[in-house]
């Protein structure tokens, strides 16, 4: 359906809309005013709510990644140290001790 069939539709359901709600009773326009309004408000406020959680969402996943970029960084300078350390013949035990790093990984460098 292209565009203008679809704006020609919801001008013609507009015009049956405001149609039918004049034939309505005081009370019954009353009442569907009202129903319209809490629609309204509660779509209102499930939007919001998704908006607030989409952005909360991004703020974490923003968090966590970098914590996770630090933790890789602060990972590898330690390797790059040992790596240094391990060429000017510093003790594995000694390199381990400075740098936190397990043997076996200074022994894998």
């Amino acid at each position: 359906m292209n565009y203008a069939n679809r704006v020609i539709i919801i001008r013609v359901k507009k015009c049956l809309h405001g149609y039918y709600f004049r034939t309505f009773a005081e009370d019954d326009k009353i009442k569907y005013l009202n129903d319209m309004t809490t629609e309204r408000d509660i779509r209102n406020q499930i939007a919001f709510a998704h908006d607030k959680g989409v952005e909360e969402g991004r703020e974490e996943g923003l968090e966590a990644g970098i914590a996770k970029g630090r933790e890789e960084g602060r990972e590898a300078e330690r390797l790059s140290i040992a790596r240094n350390f391990k060429t000017q013949g510093v003790p594995v035990a000694v390199i381990a001790t400075a740098t936190g790093l397990t043997e076996e990984q200074i022994l894998a460098l």
